[in-house]
């Protein structure tokens, strides 16, 4: 579809072309333009592109609830824009649109590990506008509109923001208003790519939440815990004298003298500033703010200054994606650690997947597929994992090799990549259609993972895939299995994939040449791995992981599963794998009959395990289990959806749900809900009555009993508990 005409031309505050890395940062650019509007019924739309970051302004009331919008993309090759209802919104005569930029993901100006400060695509904040009126162009960005600085000074995605009071224009976006000081605009170019409507929520303020506790360190200091590990930023209310600055410091854990301790998560940037944000009083007079342009992973802020702290809120930042599961459990550990996946989901989805929202925010691509089915169990997140895939293929190379984060500046290609991350672009596809029914995912991006496929044919060695990152992140680093054993088995079942996708798509040829590919990845991984006795190493998981990706043999699958049980009591239930292994692992006991193995893994309360971490006050998941590092990590997110698919029964495929729950004899209770459908069970001595709600028809399978067909409507069964093991 076509957004714009002509008549829109990109526009942006002429303070100088970026000609170096090291151009002075401007203060951020307040757009304003006055228009004639002649009362009408006619539908009125706005479409604007606005980068990085924009906020758009009718006669001087903001638009609607948005921030941090749009969706960071590879702008070179992609930017989003964003439709805007506004029947109704204008007066009949006089009229302002005014549009504030800042610099978000298009201008990252803090030096990190990732080079987006290098990135092909930087640039001043820029932006293209058209308001329609039917089919006639009202107002459309062009030499006419004008710009000012203001009092957001600075801003940096990862630094921060300062934001000076003192140079508030009130009313600069309202009619009437005199800018005969303010400059005309530079008519400039477009980031490069092609232009699609942002299809996927917004992402807004999802919650306020006042501190827990305050504490003074030191005169000047207020340390304030908000109880909870979050995504956003503070809402500030001060009184001070004009020019006092007040600054506010993010992080998520505390020294021993009760000061903020942010040295564990700034390890990967250069700049100074760090998680900062500053606000500049304009009077005596109590002042609120919080900024627009930036967002911080925290727990606690620090805030300084010689202005009287009125009140500090925290406000909980995330792409606000519509709820549609949850679960319950008799067992309070399990509804905390339910709150703890959800807590930092949400907030690990501020437009794209993150892995943490501090450090880096950056989209590794392992950490999104990963917790991808939480999300999708919990939210209707699909058409956001849609609107991601355009950036993953965007980023792919000509030849089929994908960076491990999205957006990408050019970093990821040589490390940090691999099919245990680049899967991603196979899996997302899948998973929207088994939980949602819609194939666009597949269609869309089949050839690039053709391409993608192509290039690890290339690579093989031995068969075997050999490059990119393995099991990350493993608590015992001596029990880690061979990289190339989950690198060849993601790829095997990537083309296992593919023979599933061709059928779907009519691709019956191709179907024949990957299902031929998948038989040769097969035989290769047990060439390597499989042991004469039937077991497969080196590694503590290296079974578990060959009956995840289906690389067992039929005929020696329970006895692959009964021995990968025995080693897991052996090793008395610790997680001896790493992110991979911990959604590989506990889904390949479940499968094969032994969901109360897996479970006492998920459950454990000694150190390392899930409980453990909950009873050490987590609320959102650690980078590692020792809790010294990143406090809010995604990458675990899967013990959250097999909570829901094993003891919950959610079962999903091609859109349809079925429920296939398992009764665990270490929870007396459990229910789960799921866009409208509710299983819940509870044990009564040695019987279990199963509670049955159902929208539309569905099928029931209980533990050891044939499928049922189930009419929608409310349905009980009490059968026989039988143990699990």
């Amino acid at each position: 579809m076509k957004y714009f005409d002509k008549s829109a031309q990109w526009i942006a505050a002429d303070d100088g072309i970026l000609v170096s890395w090291l151009f002075p940062i401007n203060p951020a650019p307040f757009f304003r333009r006055e228009f004639q509007f002649s009362g009408s019924s006619e539908p009125t739309e706005c479409f604007i592109c606005g980068l990085g970051y924009y906020e758009l302004y009718v006669n001087g009331e903001k638009v609607d609830d948005r921030v941090l919008d749009p969706v960071p993309t590879q702008f070179d090759r992609r930017a989003l824009v964003v439709r805007y209802d506004l029947t109704g919104r204008l007066n009949s005569g006089l009229n302002v649109i005014g549009v504030v930029l800042g610099n978000g993901w298009y201008n990252c100006h803090g030096a990190d590990e990732w080079n987006f400060d290098k990135a092909s695509w930087r640039d001043h904040p820029k932006f293209r506008l058209q308001l329609n009126r039917g089919n006639e162009v009202l107002l459309a960005s062009d030499r006419q509109w004008k710009y000012s600085a203001g009092p957001i000074v600075y801003d940096e995605l990862r630094c921060g923001e300062t934001y000076d009071a003192r140079l508030e224009q009130p009313g600069w976006n309202t009619a009437g208003f005199d800018d005969s000081a303010w400059r005309p605009v530079r008519v400039t170019h477009g980031p490069g790519g092609i232009l699609d409507e942002q299809i996927q929520p917004p992402c807004r303020v999802l919650e306020t939440l006042p501190p827990v506790s305050v504490h003074s360190p030191e005169p000047g200091v207020s340390v304030i815990d908000f109880g909870v590990n979050l995504t956003g930023w503070v809402r500030l209310s001060v009184s001070g004298k004009e020019g006092v600055k007040v600054t506010i410091r993010y992080g998520e854990r505390l020294d021993s003298k009760g000061f903020l301790d942010v040295e564990h998560i700034r390890k990967c940037h250069r700049e100074e500033r760090f998680q900062q944000d500053e606000y500049i009083c304009a009077s005596d007079q109590p002042e609120q703010w919080e900024p627009r342009f930036t967002y911080h992973g925290f727990q606690y802020a620090e805030i300084r200054g010689e202005a009287r702290l009125i009140r500090a809120e925290a406000r909980f930042v995330g792409t606000d994606f519509p709820e549609i599961g949850d679960i319950y459990a008799s067992d309070d550990h399990v509804n905390r650690l339910h709150s703890a996946c959800r807590t930092g989901y949400r907030g690990n989805f501020t437009g794209i997947p993150t892995d943490c929202p501090h450090r880096e925010k950056n989209g590794w691509t392992a950490d999104a597929h990963l917790a991808a089915e939480l999300g999708l169990s919990n939210y209707n997140a699909a058409s956001a994992y849609l609107q991601w895939l355009d950036s993953i293929e965007d980023a792919q190379r000509p030849d089929g090799q994908l960076p491990g984060i999205v957006p990408s500046a050019g970093w990821g290609f040589n490390w940090g990549n691999g099919p245990a991350w680049d899967s991603v672009l196979f899996l997302l596809p899948e998973y929207i259609y088994d939980y949602t029914g819609n194939p666009a995912g597949i269609e869309k991006h089949y050839s690039a993972m053709r391409r993608y496929l192509d290039y690890c044919e290339e690579r093989l060695q031995d068969g075997l895939i050999t490059f990119g990152l393995g099991d990350w992140a493993c608590y015992l680093p001596a029990s880690k299995v061979p990289d190339a054993l989950v690198l060849t088995g993601y790829h095997y079942s990537n083309l296992k994939r593919m023979v599933r996708f061709a059928h779907l798509l009519g691709r019956e040829k191709d179907a024949v040449e990957f299902m031929r590919r998948s038989t040769a990845a097969a035989e290769a991984f047990r060439k390597a791995f499989r042991r004469e006795d039937g077991s497969y190493g080196p590694g503590f998981a290296a079974g578990g992981f060959a009956l995840y990706f289906g690389l067992v043999p039929e005929a020696e699958t329970a006895i692959t599963a009964a021995r990968l049980a025995q080693e897991v009591k052996a090793h008395d239930y610790v997680p001896e794998y790493g992110i991979h292994g911990n959604k590989a692992i506990p889904r390949a006991l479940a499968e094969n009959g032994y969901a109360e193995t897996a479970y006492r893994i998920l459950a454990r309360q000694d150190y390392p395990g899930f409980f453990n971490c909950i009873d050490r006050g987590a609320t959102t998941l650690w980078g590692i289990w020792k809790g010294d590092t990143s406090l809010n990590h995604i990458m675990y997110g899967d013990v959250d959806a097999w909570l829901f698919r094993y003891p919950g029964g959610l079962s999903v495929s091609a859109g349809k749900i079925s429920l296939k729950p398992v009764p665990l004899r270490e929870l007396h209770s459990f229910s789960m809900s799921h866009r409208g459908c509710r299983c819940q069970w509870e044990r009564e001595g040695k019987l279990v009555r199963y509670r049955i709600e159902l929208p539309y028809p569905a099928e029931l399978q209980l533990p050891d009993c044939e499928p049922l067909m189930l009419d929608a409507g409310e349905h009980q069964f009490l059968e026989p508990f039988r143990e699990r093991q």
